[in-house]
């Protein structure tokens, strides 16, 4: 069972209330420019965030990034706690890159997806913050959501 209170929805935006978090989801909204200080992978591995944040009220110490984008949060002594993660259907010829900053920490997942029979640019890219504020981008993506 899940709890959401829509708060307000319209055509290109909607908030909503869940039992831990709050949900904005915007269309047509840019996604952040990084600088060059990032990391380009074709496996996973394990990073040390440059700051310390608090997911679901637990301090999370390490997170391992997997080569397709996926985040796994871990606590004190490798204790998984949750992952962050997105989907699309239909992936092609991806590349993941990782900004590990002392302000936010973000995974980026650039790759083409096929739309129509045809390979279209797209990407996405999970954003936390030293408060704990996850944010997550879309571009060239289905606005589904479930």
């Amino acid at each position: 069972m899940s709890y959401e209170n829509i708060i307000f929805e319209n055509d290109s935006y909607r908030y909503s209330l869940h039992y831990h978090y709050s949900m904005r989801i915007h269309l047509n909204q840019y996604q952040p420019a990084f600088n060059d200080s990032y990391r380009n992978f074709n496996f996973s591995y394990f990073v040390k965030p440059k700051f310390s944040f608090r997911f679901y009220d637990s301090l999370i110490n390490e997170v391992y990034i997997y080569y397709h984008g996926r985040i796994r949060l871990t606590r004190e002594g490798d204790d998984y706690f949750g992952d962050i993660e997105h989907f699309a259907q239909k992936i092609r010829r991806s590349e993941t890159v990782v900004f590990n900053e002392k302000e936010l920490l973000a995974v980026k997942r650039n790759f083409l997806i096929t739309v129509k029979d045809t390979d279209v640019p797209a990407k996405m890219t999970s954003v936390i913050q030293p408060n704990g504020k996850i944010t997550l981008y879309f571009d060239n993506v289905s606005c589904t959501i479930s």
